[in-house]
């Protein structure tokens, strides 16, 4: 079965340490560049941010945690290739085999500027969906 990530975050208790099938929009990526005007851990592991809406990160607001409809994409243990990571675009759809961890992350904030955490998907595959 594929999930939504509405579905998961619902019941997030449920999914933690399960590998399941998650599909989403890539709305975000984030790699650590040299070039970069932020100096960034080279170490940090490259991610993603999918979501069951096809919109930017920005294009939404978050009020309270129930708002929440992101979920952060992670490698096991190697960085993403560079080749991977160029090659996804934001804005498509894709189906996601990974495993979720004990690990909330920041994600967003609400409009009172309150930090809002979600969960982490440690992917092992990664395909578009049709």
């Amino acid at each position: 079965k594929t999930y939504k990530i509405s579905e998961v975050l619902k019941e997030q208790q449920k999914f933690l340490g399960q590998r399941i099938y998650l599909e989403g929009y890539l709305i975000n990526k984030y790699r650590c560049d040299d070039k970069s005007k932020n100096k960034c851990d080279k170490n940090i592991e490259d991610f993603l941010i999918i979501s069951d809406f096809n919109k930017k990160l920005n294009d939404y607001f978050v009020k309270t945690n129930e708002d929440i409809n992101r979920i952060v994409v992670r490698a096991k243990t190697n960085r993403m290739s560079e080749e991977l990571f160029n090659s996804l675009k934001v804005g498509e759809k894709f189906v996601i085999s990974g495993e979720f961890i004990d690990n909330l992350v920041p994600i967003g904030q609400t409009t009172d500027g309150e930090s809002v955490d979600g969960l982490m998907l440690v992917y092992d595959k990664l395909a578009l969906a049709k």
